[in-house]
């Protein structure tokens, strides 16, 4: 398990993943070599399970969709078979196993309507005879995706802009910029050096480049993925139906969920619920706990909420490589 010192070197990486180890001794009062060290350990140790890119996914596809999949799971080989599909399959940006009224989430991207519809046509043929149900969602606005404050259970004071889904942006990217972001989505902290070698650049070129795209938005930012068992918190993916979505309303949410350090992700969407929230709580009490304060808070705004608990998160991928090309 991550001891507190492991979680304030991981609290920096969350934060911008890219930097140096001697910026984080710097920031967290430690040794570069104990930075070093522990980075190391939790990396064998599988407490970091990677480092992505934040990529912005306007820039190569139309929207962004959530689908839940209630799963008959006579044969369990057969379930592990459609886990695979999902898994590989080149729209899905994003999956997990649940535990609950659904089996499996995932999100894929897609660049229009008739693409979204073969992606969701895909998996639903695949799974065939063995689906119950499913539900499909479509993201309208990303209000947060920070997992920085769950980590330390204090919430961040900054309040990040909403990103809105609102059709696929035009940028100018070259084939280096293309081979550059595929590499920083894959592992952000690889070297500078190490891109060259895969460009037509050099390493000061390497450099000038990945300041523009993240001046431009491109870029937005550098994380890492860890295993929430290691960090002794659990994750839920949480649906709210709330009414009279007014800007006032929406204001409110944007707050709330931006002081909550234990709320990770909300989105406002288009489907039978119209709030997506993951929440990273540390226990069974904590999450009904943090249920109960969303009730309290929206009050009779809040017609419906439905939770699944995440048994493990299988993929996660800023922006698919077929859509990146």
């Amino acid at each position: 398990m991550a001891d507190n010192v492991d979680k304030k070197i991981l609290y920096r990486l969350h934060k911008n993943s890219r930097s140096p180890v001697s910026l984080i001794a710097k920031d967290t009062g430690l040794t570069r070599e104990v930075v070093n060290y522990r980075i190391n350990k939790m990396e064998q140790e599988e407490v970091i399970k990677g480092y992505p890119a934040k990529i912005n996914q306007s820039l190569f596809c139309e929207g962004t969709a959530m689908v839940l999949f209630k799963i008959i799971r006579s044969d369990e080989k057969r379930f592990k078979e459609i886990l695979k599909f999902i898994q590989n399959h080149n729209s899905v940006n994003w999956m997990a196993e649940l535990s609950g009224n659904a089996d499996i989430v995932c999100t894929y991207v897609y660049k229009n309507t008739e693409d979204l519809a073969n992606t969701t046509s895909d998996i639903l043929g695949f799974i065939g005879s063995n689906l119950k149900e499913h539900r499909l969602s479509l993201y309208i606005t990303e209000y947060k995706f920070d997992r920085k404050g769950a980590i330390i259970g204090k919430a961040d004071e900054k309040i990040s802009k909403p990103i809105i889904f609102k059709g696929k942006e035009k940028t100018k990217l070259d084939g280096d910029d293309l081979i550059i972001l595929k590499e920083l989505a894959k592992n952000s902290r690889i070297k500078n050096i190490d891109l060259a070698k895969k460009t037509s650049l050099s390493e000061d070129m390497i450099r000038l480049r990945i300041k523009r795209m993240e001046k431009q938005g491109v870029i937005l930012g550098y994380s890492i993925t860890v295993d929430l068992n290691k960090l002794e918190l659990e994750a839920y993916e949480v649906e709210l139906q709330i009414e009279q979505m007014t800007k006032e309303t929406l204001s409110k949410l944007q707050y709330y969920v931006h002081t909550n350090p234990y709320i990770v992700y909300c989105s406002r969407a288009v489907g039978k619920y119209n709030v997506i929230m993951t929440i990273h709580a540390k226990n069974n009490k904590h999450f009904d706990e943090i249920i109960l304060d969303i009730r309290n808070h929206f009050g009779n705004l809040l017609v419906d909420y439905e939770f699944q608990h995440e048994i493990r998160e299988l993929k996660e991928i800023y922006v698919p490589e077929e859509y990146s090309n």
